[in-house]
């Protein structure tokens, strides 16, 4: 995925990147419920937060609700970049697809995405 989005001109993002990005509401999100969302400590949030607003990819103003609060939103870069995971997405099951059959592929895709469902549903362990 990586690897494809830097040939469309994302050269910068980690993996770690795509936490914030897969727990960002369009609307923009505080901080600590991205990582909450994400089942990480609000510091390792807050450093990937800074990383990506470093980049561009994010910015960070003040809550409409709650003037004490700060959203994080995606920026016209931000938005482009998480606009092309779900083409990108649909490009790797394709190529798995062509290889290993589209069939399998698919449902390996439907069962990880079970899994991961179901780990969120699943208390935190200390």
């Amino acid at each position: 995925m990586l690897q494809k989005l830097a040939e469309r001109g994302f050269d910068d993002l980690r993996v770690s990147h795509t936490t914030l990005f897969a727990n960002l509401d369009p609307s923009g999100s505080r901080l600590v419920e991205i990582a909450g969302r994400a089942g990480i400590t609000k510091q390792s949030m807050a450093a990937i937060a800074d990383d990506l607003e470093g980049l561009g990819y994010i910015h960070r103003g003040p809550d409409p609700r709650d003037g004490r609060a700060r959203l994080i939103w995606l920026t016209d870069r931000g938005r482009q970049a998480v606009a092309r995971i779900d083409p990108i997405a649909q490009e790797i099951i394709k190529e798995y697809g062509q290889a290993s059959g589209l069939p399998r592929v698919l449902r390996l895709s439907r069962d990880l995405a079970k899994v991961v469902a179901d780990l969120e549903l699943e208390p935190a362990q200390d």
